[in-house]
């Protein structure tokens, strides 16, 4: 008894810390992209709907967004806004919680998630959308650990639906699955998620022409966001850039050789995924892949973050909490720099990548253990879902 009210205690405590931490940044600032993008965005939803096509965000973020203008003029537009994204971010709790699940560890740990400075500031202080990538890429990372495979693809093709930063988890999907061998309907669930997902906008008004040029259209947005410009997340290519800005903006061309090799390292060298080292391969693609492309920006690490965390709370030791909290500094330090201070500082965040990325990469001694447990299986293969 005693034990279930210190449990209780714990949560409560962070319950109260999460609204606490959420409220002042809740409260005080709004972003650029809130104030400019975002906003205009809602008013033309109130105002027409999907009549007409808006801004450079697939439909299903806007689907959300859409909801809330039933509460405009109720609530301030900024506050509503903010309000879906820390619902994003109660959506990454929730998910991180049922992959605490799978590894047999509590799921409430899973609340301690909104204390992240790296979800606190994507969601309270910028009121951004990328939990709603993170949180589907995380509920495939789970149902991976159960070996249900056709879930696997179902929420990968959610999580790029909403944003095409969720290309940075499709290396460990792709491992996956080559590992599993699993059927070729299961590889095609995930564009007919992402199809379907679009629907709803076709139906309203919107051309499928438009619909398939939205994510070249960001990439051309971050192409032009600057002379010299080659991103501002904790990357390889940002740290170039602070230090030669010419060279790196001229040499961008070789990002193209680098994430093919980083690529064919991670599927060759990669152990078999198992329950005990499922996160941590999952945690080194969402990583790696922006840590080695260039235009990379400030909140492409999120995923990387939270699942590094995951991973030393699943599997405490010296090397997954330090390579956690180095991921979370290479996350949640470039967001803050781009909200308070100046572009150049954001390279502080390179090393920190690098620093995970190589604490994750070294196999741990439980990923060579064996065991009757099923969680502790390598993947087997065929797998249906």
């Amino acid at each position: 008894m005693a034990g279930t009210k210190i449990e209780r205690a714990w949560l409560l405590a962070a319950l109260f810390a999460a609204i606490g931490l959420h409220a002042v940044p809740f409260l005080t600032y709004i972003s650029r992209d809130l104030d400019e993008a975002y906003r205009g965005w809602f008013n033309q939803l109130a105002e027409s709907g999907f009549s007409r096509p808006m801004g450079n965000y697939s439909p299903p973020f806007l689907y959300l967004l859409w909801c809330l203008t039933w509460l405009k003029g109720l609530i301030w537009t900024n506050a509503l806004i903010k309000l879906l994204a820390v619902a994003g971010g109660i959506w990454v709790a929730y998910s991180a919680g049922q992959i605490l699940k799978a590894l047999g560890k509590p799921q409430e740990l899973g609340l301690f998630f909104l204390l992240l400075p790296s979800i606190i500031l994507n969601t309270s202080l910028l009121g951004q959308s990328d939990t709603f990538w993170v949180a589907p890429c995380l509920l495939a990372t789970a149902a991976a650990i159960e070996g249900k495979y056709a879930r696997v693809s179902a929420w990968a093709g959610l999580a790029f639906a909403f944003k095409g930063q969720a290309a940075v988890f499709a290396p460990f999907v792709i491992l996956l699955f080559v590992r599993a061998r699993v059927r070729p309907f299961v590889w095609l669930i995930a564009p007919v998620v992402f199809f379907a997902a679009m629907v709803p906008a076709c139906l309203g008004g919107w051309t499928a022409s438009y619909i398939a040029s939205i994510y070249l259209g960001q990439a051309e947005y971050v192409d032009t966001a600057g002379d010299y410009f080659v991103g501002n997340g904790a990357s390889l290519w940002t740290l170039f850039g602070f230090l030669a800005p010419k060279a790196a903006s001229d040499l961008r061309w070789l990002g193209v050789p680098l994430i093919l090799g980083g690529l064919a390292a991670y599927w060759r060298y990669s152990p078999a995924p198992n329950a005990r080292n499922m996160v941590r391969l999952a945690a080194i693609s969402a990583a790696g892949v922006p840590f080695l492309l260039p235009l990379m920006l400030d909140r492409f690490f999120i995923l990387a973050a939270v699942l590094a965390v995951i991973n030393a709370i699943a599997f405490p030791s010296r090397r997954t909490i330090l390579a956690a909290a180095a991921m979370e500094i290479a996350s949640a330090w470039p967001i803050t720099v781009w909200a308070f201070l100046s572009h150049p500082w954001s390279a502080i965040g390179a090393p920190f990548t690098l620093i995970a990325l190589v604490l994750l990469w070294r196999e741990p001694k439980y990923a060579s253990e064996t065991s009757s447990s099923s969680r502790d299986e390598t993947v087997r293969a065929p797998a249906l879902g």
